[in-house]
């Protein structure tokens, strides 16, 4: 698959939308008594909503256990909705798309080195990260040209689920 980040500019939020990093809501409460999707919910209640379970409905998104960075419209509620609407949104947009950017200009060729079903999430409530990406043995992403590699791989106990292409 090849990404054209720098053309589009989208495919971060969709990339939101199939992993979304933050799980539920805080708590809230039912003011009023109310029937919702066929359960009842009494004034007082605490109920949280799912935000990575709403990202993944199929009503809202045609096959969404598929990665699609084509797909339109791309509903996702990755940053909440409504007054709950995260107010960093735009600084977490670009801070990720600039990211991306730049790791994918530095190694067009980026790859998974490992199987995806080997990739290990943390086991976090609420918030959706990866616990670490095993690095194959051979040379180092950089091969001794990145004077960062060395701290980088001291800061991440020296794993990296990436490789240059």
């Amino acid at each position: 698959m090849t990404w054209r980040w720098h053309e589009k500019t989208g495919h971060w939020g969709r990339l939101l939308r199939f992993v979304s990093p933050v799980q539920f809501s805080k708590p809230r409460f039912v003011r009023r008594d109310v029937e919702l999707g066929g359960i009842r919910l009494k004034e007082g209640d605490r109920i949280m909503a799912m935000l990575g379970a709403a990202n993944m409905d199929p009503a809202a998104n045609p096959h969404p256990e598929q990665l699609d960075l084509a797909s339109r419209p791309n509903r996702h509620l990755s940053f909440g909705t409504g007054s709950h609407f995260c107010l960093g949104h735009q600084l977490a947009r670009l801070e990720g798309k600039c990211a991306l950017e730049a790791l994918l200009k530095r190694w067009p060729g980026l790859e998974l080195a490992v199987p995806p079903d080997t990739i290990r999430w943390r086991p976090r409530p609420g918030l959706r990260a990866i616990e670490r990406l095993p690095r194959p043995p051979g040379p180092r992403l950089c091969k001794g040209k990145c004077s960062a590699n060395a701290a980088t791989a001291r800061h991440i106990g020296g794993r990296t689920a990436l490789k240059a292409g």
